[in-house]
């Protein structure tokens, strides 16, 4: 399988980047076949915040059958690169990486804790930088209850998108898929249901 990055800040130190803040779901399904990045303080593969949201609700909005989660804790240390921001980052990955197709057909959830807070212009500025091989595109989004981004990436001929939802300044869930074919609208609702975690 080709290595891919991650999208989510928060991910983007999992996924081999320098960088550990709220985009963070998304990318992090990417980049489990890499090295994690040397800001990456610790990961390990347990947490109880994914049974939170089993594999049957995230089925009824994205249409087809998915398992329970299996999730991976990534902790990053505060660095010069991250503008002095730890995070740690617990993510809820529904579907197995078995080949290039399923990728397509997997659902990442994730909860994110960052030790300050940062502008969504420092988390984009902090992703582009962190991720040459990929390309990125945010955009605002109302609608859901609390200040909130979209985004588009495409990197190897694969284009992911998630949605960012700030719960507070210094927590984000994030709702991202690896293909271009879900719609905003079950995006949001994945991003609603990240909310739960």
């Amino acid at each position: 399988m080709k290595a891919l990055t991650t999208r989510s800040l928060a991910i983007l130190a999992l996924a081999a980047t320098a960088v550990a803040m709220p985009v963070a779901a998304h990318a992090a399904t990417r980049s489990l076949s890499r090295p994690l990045s040397s800001h990456v303080e610790s990961a390990r593969a347990t947490s109880a915040i994914c049974d939170k949201v089993s594999g049957a609700t995230v089925s009824k909005i994205i249409g087809y059958s998915l398992p329970n989660a299996t999730s991976l804790v990534v902790s990053t240390k505060a660095t010069a690169a991250t503008l002095g921001v730890a995070s740690v980052t617990t993510l809820c990955t529904y579907g197995a990486y078995t080949s290039m197709a399923s990728i397509e057909r997997i659902v990442s959830l994730s909860y994110e804790t960052l030790s300050k807070a940062l502008s969504v212009s420092q988390m984009e500025g902090l992703v582009n930088k962190s991720t040459a091989k990929a390309k990125f595109t945010f955009q605002p989004l109302s609608g859901l209850g609390a200040p909130a981004f979209y985004y588009i990436d495409t990197e190897s001929g694969i284009t992911g998108q998630g949605i960012d939802v700030e719960a507070d300044s210094l927590h984000y869930v994030n709702a991202s898929v690896e293909t271009k074919t879900v719609s905003k609208a079950t995006l949001s609702a994945l991003a609603t249901l990240a909310k739960k975690l």
